[in-house]
């Protein structure tokens, strides 16, 4: 199969093919499926699928002396028990590619310790659609109005709400704050995992904590453009170096960002190189609370971190950013005229109100 395409006067040509019969692709292919769930120890589901897919290509490609680019997306080691035969896929994957993309500056630095050479790596961040998640009036918001928050400083956190992601301390945050009847913290997850958090809401007697599900994909512009601030919220045992779309909707949203995140880890670079929020020590709620005090207290810092959290995300989050750096490094390889471009593990960038 051959997709062609012509580009600036260069002929663009995505393959992936092989030479052998018929019978020996089949037999590769099931082959590499077996490794595969020897890699992963049986792990099932889209990650085999897709590590399948890569694997056939790039085996391929390097068979064929074809050029390609490895997209590095997450490290299955944080989720799944892998294998020595895993890790020595993945060697094999960087040894023989001609490029790979990496999403963060974080995970340039974790392929660079595996002994990738820099000059290898293309750092492309993942994309948000700036132009649908863009700063709103919070003064004439209806998500404000159809929960009665008109005159709150709202302090936002919408994603995840399961015990692993740490989002108790947001509890505990608002009742540190509970004194300050103007602060109202807004949690928007899951229907049924709310139940955890409104059971600690009564233990503790918060009253300024609003809990809600989530909302429809088209509301979530207005949703986001109805904070003051916006909260990002991970355990300190996270050890992460590709970055949740989260962060770069919030960003998009043009809302200041608290983010109670490892200082180690991609969120917190982005949130510091972007100069759009501040970056407080994981699960510490008076760390967390001393953050949305002292933005309720200087509201021009606070449109200004909005501000450059905002141009930040045109800048590098955008999906014109990201076509450009695609088309730079799909022109690098055009030395050749096959290319195959191979992802291990992609992500689904949909944008989810749930992210």
């Amino acid at each position: 199969m051959a997709l062609n395409q012509q580009k600036k006067g260069n002929l663009i040509k995505l393959t992936i093919e092989s030479t052998s019969s018929l019978l020996l692709q089949y037999l590769f292919v099931l082959i590499v499926i077996a490794g595969t769930f020897i890699a992963f120890q049986g792990t099932p589901g889209k990650l085999v699928l897709f590590f399948v897919i890569s694997i056939c290509s790039i085996t391929v490609s390097f068979l064929e002396g074809r050029r390609f680019s490895l997209w590095h997306q997450e490290n299955p080691k944080q989720f799944f028990n892998v294998s020595n035969f895993y890790l020595l896929l993945e060697a094999f994957s960087y040894l023989v590619s001609n490029h790979i993309v990496a999403p963060t500056d974080s995970c340039t630095r974790i392929l660079v310790s595996k002994g990738v050479q820099l000059s290898k790596i293309k750092r492309i961040f993942n994309w948000a659609n700036t132009n649908f998640i863009r700063p709103l009036s919070k003064y004439d918001n209806s998500f404000r109005q159809h929960h009665g928050l008109q005159d709150k400083f709202i302090v936002l956190y919408s994603g995840n709400i399961a015990r692993t992601q740490g989002v108790r301390i947001i509890i505990h945050a608002a009742n540190t704050l509970r004194d300050i009847p103007d602060i109202e913290f807004v949690i928007v997850g899951e229907e049924r995992q709310l139940g955890d958090l409104d059971n600690l809401r009564r233990e503790l007697g918060v009253e300024n904590v609003t809990l809600l599900p989530f909302v429809r994909r088209e509301e979530l512009p207005t949703m986001l453009a109805a904070a003051d601030v916006s909260l990002i919220i991970q355990k300190a045992s996270v050890v992460g170096f590709n970055m949740p779309s989260k962060t770069m909707l919030l960003m998009a949203s043009g809302r200041p960002i608290v983010a109670s995140v490892p200082g180690d880890g991609a969120e917190a670079q982005a949130v510091q190189d972007s100069m759009g929020g501040i970056v407080v020590e994981p699960e510490k709620p008076n760390a967390l609370a001393r953050a949305i005090l002292k933005l309720y207290n200087d509201p021009i810092s606070l449109e200004q971190l909005g501000k450059n959290g905002r141009m930040y995300a045109i800048s590098n989050y955008s999906f014109e950013q990201a076509l450009e750096d695609y088309e730079s490094l799909l022109s690098s390889l055009t030395v050749s005229p096959h290319i195959t471009v191979a992802a291990l593990q992609p992500k689904d960038t949909s944008i989810k109100s749930s992210q």
